[in-house]
């Protein structure tokens, strides 16, 4: 892909149990993990990825989780947004240790020597592509929940998209355009 160096793979998670947000009241039904911190009690509901290799993209559930654990320990680099603050800490709760040194967040990458606020998935891809979220994050544990398997998969693999074009931008330019002052500005590289 665009003569990159090395096997990339994106990727996304969606978690079992809800997150209580500050002033937010409990929903009837629906089942909540202990708080953000709390990671072993959030669970992996799907794992959304992007491999460059096969040009391919894969969806990971209860029955082929190690499978990523495979995948992503055959890649050279892993891709995701706000990846290290949050995915890469709930799938170590979940037994799935990924190589930090292999690990690349676009969040923290666009965020550098700045403030994280702002720098949301949908917020740069809004900005960069015109691309909007197709739902939010706290929506995918109750759908999980309910059974809509569908819609949680579909939204992960969005995101898993949304995060790939935002790593492909990253890597052919260094720019992104800022979405809080809609000016390029420029973004360490992987390699």
């Amino acid at each position: 892909m665009g003569g990159w160096p090395k096997r990339v793979l994106v990727y996304d998670l969606e978690i079992v149990n809800a997150i209580l947000g500050r002033g937010e009241v409990k929903k009837e039904g629906v089942n909540y993990c202990g708080g953000w911190d709390d990671h072993a009690g959030m669970g992996v509901s799907v794992i959304g990825a992007w491999d460059s290799g096969e040009d391919r993209y894969r969806v990971f559930c209860a029955d082929n989780c190690d499978e990523f654990g495979d995948l992503a320990a055959q890649c050279d680099l892993l891709v995701g947004h706000n990846s290290i603050g949050f995915d890469n800490k709930v799938l170590a709760a979940a037994g799935l240790e990924l190589d930090p040194a292999k690990c690349y967040d676009t969040m923290l990458a666009c965020a550098a020597g700045g403030s994280r606020r702002g720098m949301g998935l949908g917020d740069l891809c809004a900005a960069n592509f015109d691309v909007p979220k197709s739902g939010s994050g706290a929506d995918a544990p109750p759908a999980w929940q309910a059974g809509r398997v569908g819609w949680v998969i579909d939204y992960c693999l969005h995101d898993v998209r949304m995060t790939r074009l935002l790593f492909e931008r990253i890597a052919e330019t260094g720019q992104v355009v800022h979405p809080g002052t809609g000016r390029e500005v420029s973004v360490e590289r992987p390699w």
